[in-house]
């Protein structure tokens, strides 16, 4: 549509013929590098393909969602607490069974019988008789060592308290940064509005400029050019928040795989 406008300049001597040929010859070199994106797009959708194991090409649908869910979830759910809970549990155990062992053990046991219970010269009928014992044991030199168990039992308690801390606060820290990384996305994002907008307003009084032979092809294009570098950059902010949002999911732990 330019060319042709532009043609129509030319034809009414308002525009140069080199002015013309100019547009023509950069509108060739998009073409060009329309190409060459092409390729390299291709070889993308392959690479992909074999990571996933699927096909891919132009026709399939990919899906602009973070890792998640578009919210983005800094509630901590790492599936490595559940291992310090049960660390800590087993210690718990492991102290109780330490006093377990060191209480005396009582046994008491009973019986009946028929019979003669013994040599009675007297009564040497037969009749039913019982018997019962009592066995207390005591393993004594659990004694010595009780102190010393329940010191090393405390203290691999206390060392996982630690590392539970440690990791906990290396986690929120993370996300305290990411946070403050996608709030700063957004905000970059809803600037990039603005600027589409006026870098369009330019590049259109730039347009009826160059078609009327006031301003020249490339300084046409240099306007043109940043008014779609405004729009990269909006794509690339939004492909960042979808992985900063991504980001925050995975160091939450709210991906459920």
């Amino acid at each position: 549509n330019r060319a042709k406008n532009m043609q129509a300049g030319v034809d009414n001597g308002l525009v140069l013929a080199s002015s013309l040929d100019e547009l023509e010859a950069e509108i060739l070199k998009t073409d060009q590098n329309i190409i060459e994106s092409k390729f390299q797009l291709e070889g993308l959708y392959k690479t992909l393909a074999l990571y996933i194991g699927k096909p891919v090409d132009e026709k399939t649908a990919l899906a602009e969602t973070p890792i998640g869910g578009q919210a983005a979830r800094i509630e901590i759910q790492r599936p490595e607490m559940k291992i310090f809970d049960l660390q800590a549990k087993l210690l718990d155990a492991r102290y109780k069974q330490i006093n377990v062992n060191a209480i005396p053990r009582v046994t008491i046991g009973a019986a009946g019988n028929y019979g003669r219970p013994g040599p009675n010269f007297i009564n040497q009928e037969l009749r039913f008789f019982g018997s019962a014992n009592l066995t207390v044991r005591w393993n004594i030199s659990s004694l010595y060592g009780l102190k010393r168990e329940k010191t090393k039992v405390e203290l691999n308690k206390s060392l996982i308290d630690i590392q539970k801390e440690a990791f906990l606060f290396n986690i929120e820290t993370s996300l305290n940064t990411q946070a403050a990384q996608l709030n700063a996305l957004a905000q970059m994002i809803e600037k990039d509005d603005v600027i589409i907008e006026k870098r369009h307003n330019v590049t259109s009084t730039a347009t009826a400029q160059m078609e009327n032979g006031k301003i020249t092809v490339v300084n046409y294009l240099s306007q043109l050019n940043a008014e779609l570098q405004a729009k990269l950059n909006k794509k690339v902010h939004e492909i960042k928040r979808m992985n900063a949002i991504s980001t925050i999911n995975a160091t939450s732990g709210s991906i459920k795989f």
